[in-house]
C-alpha cells in the first residue's frame, strides 16, 4: 500500500457552476474511496498515524474559503460516508461572500457560512482551520499586516469557537520562508499549500502541506489517478 496520503483540496460543492464541484461528483467522489476502504482524518490526526506508523488507507478533505454550500451539500454526504472535513474560514467575511474574487469575473460570488452555520459544522464532527482575515496575499502584505492576518485569525476563530485552531492554509495559496515563519510563531503546527501532490511525510513537510485538487470536470478514471496513483506526485 502507498504511504502517501491524498489530501483533497476543494472550494465550493454546488451545481451549475464551472469552477465548482457538482454535489453528484462528490458524491460519487466520496463513494469510491469508500469502497476502497479509505478512512478520513483531520490534518492533526494524518500527523498521528505517520508518528504511529500506522497501516491504514486515509486521506483528509479540506475546503478553503468556508462556504454554506459546504454545510448544505458535503456534509450530509460525508456523514454518510462517515467522512469528516476540514473548511478553512476567512474570519473578517464570515456570514459574506468571496468578496476577494470580485475583479475576476469567471468566479461566482457565493455566500461563506455565518458564525452559527459554523457552529453546526462543527457540532457535526466537523474541523475548522484559519484561511487569514481577509484572504489577503501574504507575501504581498508588510510584516505587520502579515502577521495580524495570520496570527489574530487563529486568536480570534479559538475564542468565537472555543476550539484549537492548528493548521493554516496560505491566501491564494501565496507564501514564502518570511511567511512560513510567521504561521509557525503564531503558534500553528500545520499549514497546507495549493501545490500539487499526496503527503509522504508531514514531520519533513508540516508547513508546506501538498493537496490533491479536485475541479469541476474529474471523472472517475481522473479521479483514480489523483487519489491511489502517483499522478498528482510527478
Amino acid at each position: 500500500m502507498s504511504n502517501r496520503f491524498p489530501i483533497l483540496f476543494y472550494h465550493n460543492i454546488i451545481d451549475n457552476d464551472n469552477h465548482a464541484t457538482s454535489i453528484k461528483n462528490f458524491n460519487n467522489q466520496m463513494d469510491f474511496l469508500y469502497n476502497r476502504g479509505f478512512k478520513s482524518f483531520s490534518i492533526d490526526e494524518l500527523y498521528k498515524i505517520q508518528k504511529e506508523k500506522k497501516s491504514i488507507k486515509a486521506f483528509s478533505i479540506t475546503f478553503d474559503d468556508g462556504y454554506r454550500d459546504n454545510l448544505l451539500n458535503a456534509l450530509p454526504i460525508m456523514k454518510k460516508y462517515n467522512f469528516s472535513g476540514t473548511s478553512f474560514i476567512v474570519n473578517d467575511y464570515i456570514g459574506k461572500s468571496n468578496v476577494w474574487d470580485l475583479e475576476n469575473k469567471k468566479i461566482k460570488q457565493h455566500s461563506l457560512m455565518n458564525s452559527d452555520e459554523i457552529l453546526q459544522w462543527i457540532n457535526e464532527g466537523m474541523h475548522i482551520g484559519s484561511h487569514g482575515l481577509s484572504h489577503s496575499n501574504l507575501i504581498k502584505e508588510i510584516d505587520s499586516v502579515a502577521i495580524s492576518e495570520i496570527a489574530n485569525s487563529k486568536l480570534l476563530l479559538e475564542k468565537n469557537f472555543n476550539i484549537e485552531i492548528d493548521t493554516f492554509c496560505y491566501p491564494f495559496g501565496a507564501y514564502n520562508d518570511a511567511i512560513i515563519e510567521l504561521v509557525k510563531g503564531a503558534g500553528y503546527k500545520f499549514a497546507v499549500t495549493t501545490k500539487r501532490g499526496r503527503l509522504k511525510n508531514l514531520n519533513e513537510h508540516a508547513y508546506e502541506i501538498p493537496r490533491v485538487p479536485i475541479g469541476n470536470n474529474i471523472g472517475y478514471f481522473k479521479f483514480l489517478l489523483k487519489t491511489i496513483t502517483n499522478y498528482e506526485d510527478l
